[in-house]
């Protein structure tokens, strides 16, 4: 299997709204990116493709992380969570992306989060969220 490289250099200083935190070196995101499950992602209705927002909070099982398997919409019952850094236009064609390096001290804005997922959560993945990152509600523009 050929592990994945994801290079994000020419977005280092473009930060999304959601984002506390500036990304000024390699220690924010996850060395070598993540892989999506693409088979978990539904088909947008207007783009006809499995695209995924930046913002979108991914996760697995540890036994998902040890098979090898991809991440998802994060689930109840998930334990390895992230949060995906880039735009993924179509996961089908290219399923690697950044991630957020859970523990860097990462502030991460949830009301700002695309689709409203913060309020969709359940209370116990907010917690692990919250263990992983300073998850924060900014105020409005």
């Amino acid at each position: 299997m050929v592990k994945p490289y994801v290079e994000i250099k020419e977005i280092q200083n473009a930060s999304p709204d959601w984002l506390g935190t500036n990304i000024t070196d390699d220690r924010t995101t996850i060395p070598g990116g993540i892989s999506l499950d693409a088979a978990a992602f539904p088909i947008d209705a207007e783009t006809n493709k499995k695209s995924v927002k930046s913002g979108t909070i991914v996760g697995r099982t540890f036994a998902e992380q040890e098979n090898g398997d991809g991440y998802g919409p994060v689930a109840d019952g998930d334990e390895d969570v992230t949060i995906l850094f880039d735009y993924k236009e179509d996961v089908d064609k290219d399923p690697y992306g950044a991630a957020m390096l859970p523990g860097a001290g990462i502030t991460i804005y949830y009301n700002f989060l695309p689709d409203d997922q913060w309020t969709n959560l359940s209370d116990a993945t907010k917690t692990l969220l919250r263990e992983k990152f300073n998850m924060l509600k900014a105020r409005s523009y």
